[in-house]
């Protein structure tokens, strides 16, 4: 007995949608994993430059005392790649269950109500946390990069 060609359409869809929930899911682990190495190694600088301030040129001091904010920056940046793709991968599942699920049935064609209606599904509190730690770190480069208030005078 042979299938229809619409059986088999929508097998290769129900296969697609697996697949692509998956990459969302590596996706997000990638980021998370960004995101703990960027503020990991920012961390271990910070200690570095505490540990070590008094045996630095003024020059290594103020690069070393930056570099955590550029590593943020770049973290950022990078973390936020991840996320854009998800979203394009999550408008992709949204019209493959649009076009599968009667009655609109389905988490992408939920999320796509809720943000027609003017809600909003995305919550903000890492782009908070990015921007938290992004100021602190541009502060502490400007308060002992140019050692402006040193800590201690040798």
């Amino acid at each position: 007995m042979e299938r229809s060609s619409n059986g088999q359409k929508n097998d290769f869809h129900i296969e697609e949608y697996k697949a692509l929930r998956e990459e969302i899911l590596q996706n997000d682990q990638s980021k998370n994993q960004i995101e703990l190495l960027t503020f990991a190694s920012c961390g271990l600088i910070y200690w570095f430059n505490i540990s070590s301030r008094s045996n630095l040129s003024s020059l290594e001091n103020l690069v070393l005392w930056f570099m955590p904010t550029f590593l943020i920056m770049v973290g950022y940046v990078w973390s936020r790649s991840y996320v854009e793709r998800s979203k394009q991968i999550g408008k992709y599942i949204n019209a493959i269950e649009h076009n599968m699920a009667e009655n609109k049935l389905g988490w992408e064609n939920f999320l796509q109500r809720e943000r027609d209606l003017g809600g909003s599904v995305v919550s903000r509190p890492k782009k908070v946390i990015w921007l938290i730690v992004f100021a602190i770190s541009l502060l502490l480069g400007l308060q002992f990069g140019f050692q402006i208030f040193p800590l201690s005078k040798n």
